[in-house]
């Protein structure tokens, strides 16, 4: 009994064919992957240089005794604060719980911010922070 099956040179053309429609499926889709990995590695990369420039500290701040705490925050660094990247102030008690905060604070490159806002006791230490660089930060103690 003989078998029959496909010759070697069908086999070969069959091989040929599958790959290059493979390949050609992985060409149409391909740069469109990369291209988006490239620009999201771009914007990790420019807002890591960005934040390393960047530096906030919490220069003063005073409680009127009843509700109302005044601070002032001082831009260090070489980065502006701004509506798109802000920092909050926010005050603690001695249990860490917040009292009270201020957010969405735009503080330039070299200047001093002040901002008063409503507390509910006599804060512990009062912190400042950058909302897209976490380790741009800044405490005072109180």
């Amino acid at each position: 009994m003989r078998r029959k099956g496909i010759s070697p040179i069908i086999a070969s053309v069959l091989l040929i064919a599958v790959s290059l429609s493979v390949a050609g499926i992985f060409s149409g889709w391909a740069p469109t992957i990369v291209q988006t990995f490239t620009e999201s590695t771009e914007e990790t990369a420019d807002q890591r240089i960005e934040c390393d420039q960047a530096s906030v500290e919490m220069y003063s701040a005073s409680y009127d005794g009843d509700s109302e705490l005044d601070a002032a925050v001082r831009n260090n660094g070489n980065t502006d604060f701004s509506d798109e990247s802000p920092v909050n102030v926010v005050a603690f008690d001695q249990d860490d719980l917040p009292l009270g905060e201020e957010e969405g604070l735009e503080v330039g490159e070299g200047s001093l911010k002040e901002v008063s806002f409503t507390v509910e006791e006599e804060p512990d230490y009062i912190t400042v922070f950058s909302v897209d660089c976490g380790d741009v930060n800044s405490n005072l103690d109180y």
